[in-house]
């Protein structure tokens, strides 16, 4: 089973499950290459393999468990507390959580998630999907303008912001939803239905590794495909 720890249920949903059901289908990893089923699994099956981070260290507190670190928004603290939960307390059987931080241009915040992880010896495998700023890049690396309408939005967008989002999305922001540059106002006015966000996810795995160096994505793939495919084989 694998168990999630990310800043939003949306977020497992719309991106993350369908990210690791296209790698686990690629490593030929049966039982967790289909995204739909995936989530089933996770939302109405077992509910308590989400954990929103959030929340991590409120709910290992109320199990009268103290997580020490430093005290930086959504860093080690909180991360560290998601995978306490997981080892302790919600998940029987976990083989592998994927634990997933938005980045939002801060420069030491991926180092910390790191070290959350790699201080401590878990009994399950952790992939991390930490996006430069945020999760709605790596949808946008995807996209490709095939209509008339899509062309001229984009064309619109790179004027208003100075460049190409589908190839620079770590260029975006994440922090003023007014602002013309925040990541989920340009993936709203490219990708604004779910089956076209799909779309973009089904392009090929290497061009999105490839494409997504700079904001995180490549580094994902490869960790399900190192750490979180060889742990579900077991």
């Amino acid at each position: 089973m694998i168990g999630f720890v990310a800043e939003s249920r949306g977020d497992f949903e719309k991106v993350l499950s369908v990210l690791v059901a296209r790698v686990m289908e690629a490593e030929g990893v049966e039982g967790f290459a289909d995204a739909a089923l995936l989530r089933a699994a996770v939302l109405d099956g077992h509910p308590s393999a989400f954990v929103d981070v959030h929340d991590a260290i409120a709910r290992c507190r109320e199990r009268g468990i103290r997580v020490h670190g430093p005290r930086a928004s959504l860093g080690v603290r909180s991360v560290r507390a998601a995978l306490i939960l997981f080892e302790r307390f919600e998940l029987p059987n976990v083989d592998a959580v994927v634990v997933a931080l938005d980045l939002d241009r801060d420069p030491g915040r991926a180092d910390r998630v790191r070290r959350a992880r790699d201080e401590a010896e878990w009994p399950f495998a952790v992939a991390l999907a930490l996006p430069q700023p945020e999760l709605e890049a790596w949808v946008l690396l995807g996209f490709e303008a095939t209509t008339d309408e899509e062309r001229t939005t984009l064309e619109s967008v790179r004027k208003s912001i100075g460049f190409d989002p589908t190839l620079h999305p770590e260029r975006l922001t994440s922090t003023s939803a007014s602002s013309p540059k925040d990541a989920k106002v340009v993936c709203a006015r490219l990708v604004p239905a779910r089956e076209r966000r799909n779309i973009c996810l089904e392009q090929p795995l290497e061009r999105l590794a490839e494409r997504g160096a700079a904001c995180g994505l490549g580094d994902f793939l490869r960790e399900l495909a190192e750490r979180v495919a060889p742990a579900l084989r077991r």
